[in-house]
């Protein structure tokens, strides 16, 4: 999808909310880049509370909570949720339909991993039910063993927002 990257999330979302995936322990220790994805989550999680963006942190059961760094950022949104899901798509727990409706966004802004599986299961969800995707290339990964990444950020630039680095993406 074709983007003004000079236009950052303020510009392109009437009403943004922000999906963070799978940021668990068990699945982070396999990824190469961990403390950068951890460290640009950050600066959006961060972003999110400044400027009233809700955010929702979707768990995989069995797996652990999201790690602390960003669970504590993310206890500090004044508008948060940690939600369980049992499946890749975190659509598949109804809990997140019942959240996204009390805030109402035009757009989610997915963050976390798998890049190839969770969240692009749970951004291809979203369309379904007609919200706009809203992603950047440093805001999600995946574990090193999956080898589909190519294929998944073609798809996330063909279908969502996709921006180069989370810096274009919070630009006034």
């Amino acid at each position: 999808m074709s983007i003004d990257t000079k236009r950052g999330l303020r510009h392109i979302a009437h009403n943004p909310a922000a999906i963070i995936i799978d940021m668990q322990k068990d699945f982070l220790k396999s990824v190469p880049e961990a403390q950068k994805l951890v460290h640009s989550q950050g600066k959006v999680i961060s972003y999110c509370r400044q400027n009233n963006i809700p955010v929702a942190a979707v768990e995989y059961v069995y797996h652990g909570k999201t790690i602390n760094p960003l669970r504590e950022l993310i206890k500090k949104v004044p508008r948060h949720n940690f939600i369980a899901k049992r499946q890749a798509d975190a659509f598949s727990n109804p809990e997140l339909d019942e959240i996204l409706a009390s805030w109402n966004p035009d757009k989610l802004l997915f963050m976390g991993l798998n890049a190839t599986l969770c969240v692009l299961d749970a951004a291809q969800s979203a369309l379904e039910r007609g919200y706009g995707v809203v992603t950047a290339y440093q805001l999600i990964d995946d574990e090193a063993y999956f080898k589909k990444r190519k294929k998944s950020l073609k798809w996330y630039k063909k279908n969502a927002l996709y921006f180069p680095d989370y810096r274009s993406l919070l630009k006034e």
